[in-house]
């Protein structure tokens, strides 16, 4: 950028590349800066006492190539108003609120893309719970307030604020002083290496941070932020209430390490969780892998004719198939790697009996298997309608129990016919040779004890294990004969047992 470009207002150097407009309402003057062209994506930064739009600058100059981005400073931060008032958390949701409507009247009107870091979360996540018709995907960077194993789950827009501390820390005279001292170059600088969990901090942040805790001003939203009064008691509640898919992700080094509470999170389909060994902020050490897990996360139609122009679109491996996709996949995950090229889920049913597509997370393996002629009418490769036995076992509760000569009161006999099929039919499920590395645990594999065991015709006295995650036990001893089949199913793979 030309040198008449580095600073706006009060001597400050822009934060990140682009132009920066101010917006006007309830939350006063907020400052922003935008730059490229395309889908739009909103960038906030983290709250502390030297906090701006600088410490999103690595995000901000790459999606500045594929996206409109635009970067905030929050109330009391950065370029934006930082007069001598209350700030709460309500002040900087209400911050953003302003801020959308300012990025609609410049022609993004449908939903958007956004992504904070640390306490910022809380900001977002509060707005995209109040408005979700106004956010399409949020991501949360070190996101507070899932620290410990203590839900936070206070009453609604209530904070952790502690007034005492407040007066304490603001004093008759002394607040200025206070912060001035603890936004000394070398304080600066020893903070940021805790966030990073290491010496080797970015020298551009910590230069821009020097500069903007000078400003005149500086110290008010800060000593608000030191007497916690911008940190959420409710903020589990918010998490748990927001129905945008969401990313949370954070490092392993620094003070930022503790996420114990985001178990509460991870029972929830819309969530998706990333770990990388960096300290509070991955995308300043390993950009290159962020990136390509923002991408998979936040991948649409949009972006990929932005990033894609001029190829063939049907040659790109999309993810997150949506609604357009016929075949959704059995399994209901939303980020899934789709069919590789020229392999189509519509056409591959017609083509072969069964075609694995490889995904990219651990437990998602989707198999699309075409039907078989059997009696005259279509059906899958698997028992038949009055069979209750089945070959891949039933999909409720896990449990054990005895082979019924009758399975249910108006049931047909399953036992003899179920080896009778298995002989004439040979319906079997054999381990691969080793382990899949690309999808660990997908393919069961037998021990070095253990051997494969298929259906097979066998002398009813013979007592047989079979791994089972299906039906529980029978509660009728008298259906069951004098030399029952205990059997087990596994989750996957073949029947195994013990060689001994």
């Amino acid at each position: 950028m030309g040198s008449e470009e580095l600073f706006a207002g009060a001597g400050l150097p822009l934060a990140v590349s682009g132009q920066r407009f101010d917006t006007h309402g309830i939350a006063g003057r907020v400052a922003c800066y935008v730059a490229g062209s395309g889908p739009p994506l909103l960038l906030v930064h983290s709250v502390n006492a030297a906090a701006s739009a600088a410490e999103v600058w690595p995000l901000h100059e790459h999606y500045r190539a594929s996206r409109t981005v635009y970067s905030v400073d929050l109330p009391g931060f950065g370029a934006s108003e930082r007069s001598d008032r209350v700030y709460t958390p309500r002040l900087m949701t209400d911050a953003l609120l302003q801020l959308l409507d300012a990025i609609i009247a410049r022609g993004h009107a449908g939903p958007i893309d956004a992504l904070a870091v640390s306490t910022g979360c809380q900001v977002l996540a509060r707005a995209a719970s109040e408005h979700p018709a106004r956010f399409r995907r949020v991501a949360f960077v070190s996101p507070t307030g899932l620290r410990g194993s203590v839900p936070r789950r206070g009453p609604s827009g209530a904070t952790r604020g502690l007034p005492w501390l407040y007066r304490a820390l603001r004093g008759p005279g002394w607040g200025g002083a206070l912060y001035r001292g603890l936004t000394r170059p070398a304080v600066i600088r020893y903070f940021l290496r805790r966030t990073w969990g290491s010496k080797a901090i970015d020298e551009r942040l910590w230069a821009y941070d020097v500069l903007t805790a000078r400003l005149p001003g500086a110290e008010f939203a800060p000593l608000y932020f030191l007497a916690a009064n911008l940190f959420s008691a409710d903020i589990l509640s918010v998490y748990e209430s927001l129905a945008q898919p969401a990313w949370l992700s954070h490092g392993v080094r620094g003070d930022f390490t503790d996420y114990r509470g985001r178990h509460w999170l991870e029972a929830r389909g819309n969530w998706r969780f990333s770990v990388y060994p960096t300290g509070a902020l991955p995308f300043f050490e390993c950009p290159e892998r962020f990136i390509a897990d923002f991408d998979e996360t936040f991948c649409d139609e949009d972006t990929l004719a932005a990033q894609y122009g001029g190829q063939d679109v049907l040659t790109v491996i999309g993810q997150r198939p949506r609604h357009r996709i016929l075949q959704a996949l059995a399994a209901r995950r939303g980020y899934v790697v789709a069919a590789a090229p020229q392999m189509h889920l519509l056409l591959a049913p017609f083509l072969a009996g069964g075609v694995l597509v490889q995904p990219r997370e651990i437990a998602v393996v989707a198999l699309v298997q075409r039907e078989i002629a059997c009696r005259r009418q279509a059906r899958l490769a698997d028992l038949v309608e009055h069979q209750f036995q089945r070959v891949l076992g039933a999909r409720q509760r896990g449990g054990e129990g005895e082979v019924e000569r009758q399975a249910l009161l108006l049931q047909l006999a399953a036992r003899g016919s179920r080896f009778r099929n298995a002989l004439l039919g040979e319906v079997r499920v054999l381990p691969a040779g080793e382990e899949v590395l690309q999808i660990p645990v997908a393919l069961a594999v037998a021990h070095e004890h253990k051997k494969t065991v298929a259906h097979s015709v066998v002398r009813f006295d013979y007592r047989i294990e079979f791994w089972f995650r299906g039906r529980g036990r029978s509660r009728d001893p008298a259906s069951v004969t004098s030399t029952p089949i205990r059997r087990r199913l596994p989750t996957r793979g073949p029947l195994t047992h013990d060689c001994e």
